[in-house]
C-alpha cells in the first residue's frame, strides 16, 4: 500500500539469517498521548483503526486508559516477581520437590494430586484479618476486618495469627483435628523450604511453633470401640496368614 494515512509507516528490516521482513509502525507523538508500536503486514487494517482512533477526543481517552492499564499490570507483575507472595513459592516448591517424583505410576500420581489438592487449599483459604491493625493492641477493636487468601501473604508477613485465622477457618467447615495438624506439618516443610528457594529469606522465621495449640483440639474425631463378634478373629487371621 504506497497512500498510507498519516502516521502509518512501512518498515523493512533484516534478520540474523538474512530473512527480510516488513512491518506497519504506528507513531504519533503529542501532548499526553505517545504511540509508538508495530504491526505485522496482516495487521494493517487494525493500524489504520488505532490512528483514527487517535483523531476524536474520545478515541484519544480510550487509548490513554487503556495505556494507563496495561502500565498498571505491568507494574503488578513487576513488584509480584519483586517481591511474590507465599503462593509464588508454594508453586516453586511443588514443581522442585514434589513434581519430579512423578515416576508415571498410579501410587505416585495419587500421592502427588493429593499434595496438590493440599497446595490449592493453602494458597486459596480466605483468613480474616484486621486491616492495619497490630493484632494485639486494644485499638484493634476500632480497626475493620478484611478477607484475604492465605496465599497472597508474603512469606515474612505470615504470623501465627495468619496460622490461627487458617485453622479457624477450617474448624468452622468441620475439618477434624487429624487434617489440621496435618496441614500445619506439610505448611511447616514448605515454609522451611523458603531459604533454600531464595536466599532473602535465608533467616526467615517459622511461626507454626508459637500457634495457639488449643485450636488442634477442636473438631476431635471420636474413637468407637470395637469388638469382634465370633467368628471375625479366626476369617482375619486366616486373612492375614
Amino acid at each position: 500500500m504506497t497512500n498510507l494515512p498519516q502516521g502509518i509507516q512501512l518498515v523493512t528490516y533484516t534478520l540474523k539469517n538474512g530473512e527480510v521482513k516488513q512491518k506497519y509502525r504506528v507513531q504519533i507523538k503529542r501532548k499526553n498521548l505517545n504511540i509508538n508500536r508495530l504491526f505485522d503486514v496482516e495487521e494493517l487494517k487494525e493500524a489504520i483503526e488505532l490512528v483514527n482512533l487517535t483523531r476524536s477526543l474520545t478515541g484519544t481517552e480510550k487509548i490513554l486508559l487503556i495505556q494507563k492499564q496495561q502500565e498498571e499490570q505491568k507494574q503488578i507483575i513487576e513488584d509480584y516477581l519483586k517481591d511474590p507472595p507465599f503462593s509464588f513459592f508454594v508453586d516453586k516448591y511443588f514443581n522442585e520437590y514434589i513434581k519430579p517424583k512423578f515416576d508415571g505410576s498410579e501410587k505416585t500420581r495419587i500421592h502427588i494430586n493429593a499434595y496438590k489438592s493440599f497446595f490449592n487449599t493453602l494458597k486459596n483459604t480466605e483468613i480474616e484479618i484486621l486491616e492495619g491493625s497490630s493484632q494485639g493492641s486494644i485499638l484493634d477493636l476500632l480497626n475493620p476486618k478484611k478477607t484475604i487468601k492465605f496465599g497472597d501473604l508474603k512469606p515474612y508477613e505470615i504470623k501465627p495469627h495468619h496460622l490461627n485465622a487458617f485453622l479457624k477457618t477450617h474448624i468452622k467447615l468441620g475439618k477434624k483435628s487429624e487434617t489440621l495438624r496435618s496441614y500445619l506439618s506439610r505448611f511447616n516443610v514448605v515454609f522451611n523450604k523458603i531459604k533454600h528457594l531464595d536466599l532473602r529469606f535465608e533467616n526467615l522465621i517459622n511461626p507454626v511453633l508459637n500457634i495457639d495449640k488449643d485450636l488442634l483440639n477442636f473438631n476431635k474425631s471420636l474413637k468407637i470401640p470395637f469388638r469382634f463378634k465370633k467368628g471375625q478373629f479366626e476369617e482375619l487371621t486366616q486373612a492375614l496368614e
